[in-house]
């Protein structure tokens, strides 16, 4: 049991994200991104075994992964404790892109990650006693809508590699022919080559 995937938003650019594992939980994430209400401050969806937690403060959203035994109680701590570090070091967001914090906030995101998942840390239990209390907490179940949504992504993300191909494919076509045309034209070249010397020759002969 433990948070798996953190990272931080603004609107559906990810600024920073973190986690020690592989898996397609960041596609997943960023289609979360889309669908997540704007006004919605804590959201939980649970995808398989998983469980993605959502919390927005500002316009900014924090997210976590873990497993869906681990509960409610450490991630939402856990994203308390990001958000609070995240304010006090940026108070001033609009101009921030894609994975701009990701050098500076990621490190935040390994240690923080490190300390929720000791559950004997004093740290821990101190932080969710503090938000024990907590009682607005959204639970949805999105797998089918992920998994149209996932579809339709790797279709267009088929296109577009299919689209990319082809533009590379049509350019060495081109190049090709362009050398196949030198190769079979070098004596019309040679031919013309001289011919154009040898005039530009003359003509400045009897232009001295």
């Amino acid at each position: 049991m433990s948070i798996i995937y953190g990272l931080v938003a603004r609107e559906k650019n990810v600024l920073a994200e973190y986690t020690e594992f592989g898996g397609n939980f960041s596609n997943i994430s960023r289609l979360l991104l889309e669908i997540i209400p704007p006004h919605s401050s804590r959201k939980s969806y649970i995808y398989d075994d998983y469980v993605f937690h959502q919390l927005i403060k500002n316009g900014i959203t924090f997210m976590a992964m873990s497993d869906k035994e681990l509960g409610f109680l450490t991630p939402y701590a856990f994203l308390e404790e990001i958000s609070k570090t995240f304010f006090k070091k940026f108070h001033y967001t609009p101009d921030l892109i894609t994975l701009s914090l990701d050098d500076e906030f990621k490190p935040i995101l390994k240690e923080n990650m490190r300390i929720f998942n000791n559950y004997e840390s004093s740290e821990v239990h101190n932080l969710k006693k503090r938000i024990s209390n907590i009682q607005n907490i959204i639970i949805e179940n999105i797998e089918k809508i992920l998994e149209r949504k996932e579809k339709i992504d790797i279709l267009v993300n088929k296109s577009e590699r299919l689209y990319q191909e082809n533009i590379s494919f049509r350019r060495q076509a081109i190049r090709l022919n362009f050398f196949m045309w030198l190769e079979n034209n070098k004596l019309l070249i040679y031919f013309v080559s001289t011919v154009t010397i040898f005039i530009l020759l003359i003509w400045s002969t009897y232009n001295i």
